[in-house]
């Protein structure tokens, strides 16, 4: 089972290379148009939903 994050700021996504983060993924990408290569269980938005076009679609 893994787990990871997606962040736009390819600054913040590169500060945890390097990390031993066993099973873990990190993108730098737009939330919005990010589409997991697999399916996921559980999405969680911390502090990011107000930087959404459509929060509720």
């Amino acid at each position: 089972m893994g787990y990871g994050g997606v962040d736009i700021s390819e600054v913040a996504v590169q500060a945890l290379q390097g990390r031993e983060l066993p099973g873990a993924e990190f993108h730098a990408v737009d939330a919005e148009t990010f589409t997991p290569r697999t399916d996921v269980d559980i999405l969680v938005f911390n502090e990011s939903l107000a930087y959404f076009k459509d929060p509720a679609g």
